[in-house]
């Protein structure tokens, strides 16, 4: 992942909760007065987030999650396929592919941070192993599914893209 932080003042003082300033005016070299300021020093926001189910398909509806720090009042997300959408948990639909997904999460007082995941969509596969074919008594049928990088489970507990299924005797 990739991140981006906006600078401010809560960057100068990231391990300390608080800072005393003092300022001393001396007038005429012998009036003098002293205002004192507590200054509260925040953490800065740290964008963040994840999203489910963790193994995406074609058109599945992804939900994501802020797990930024702090307290965001503001989430911008681009989806890496041209859509954009907003909150704290937003769902979008996605087709088959490789997209970036951008989170800017944005507080109300150390400012905004963003963060880029990479989310990959797996295409869904659509298997075609022919049309209802009859078979007489002691035929063999070879069956091919197609798609050879994908796992394949034939009812007959054979397991590779292609098997054979030999006509029996009639069951009635």
């Amino acid at each position: 992942s990739r991140r981006r932080h906006t600078r401010s003042l809560c960057d100068w003082f990231r391990r300390v909760l608080f800072r005393s300033v003092q300022m001393i005016a001396t007038y005429a070299g012998a009036c003098t007065d002293t205002a004192t300021k507590i200054i509260i020093v925040h953490d800065p926001i740290n964008a963040d987030f994840n999203w489910q189910p963790s193994n995406i398909c074609d058109s599945d509806t992804v939900q994501f999650y802020d797990n930024s720090s702090q307290f965001p009042i503001i989430w911008n997300w681009t989806y890496g396929d041209g859509s954009f959408g907003s909150g704290e948990t937003p769902t979008h639909q996605f087709q088959g592919g490789d997209y970036t997904i951008k989170l800017v999460a944005t507080d109300s007082l150390c400012g905004t941070d963003s963060i880029e995941k990479d989310l990959t969509v797996y295409s869904t596969p659509h298997p075609n192993i022919g049309p209802d074919t009859g078979l007489c008594y002691g035929e063999t049928i070879f069956l091919d599914a197609g798609y050879p990088s994908f796992t394949h489970s034939w009812s007959n507990g054979d397991q590779n893209q292609i098997t054979s299924i030999e006509a029996g005797e009639p069951t009635y």
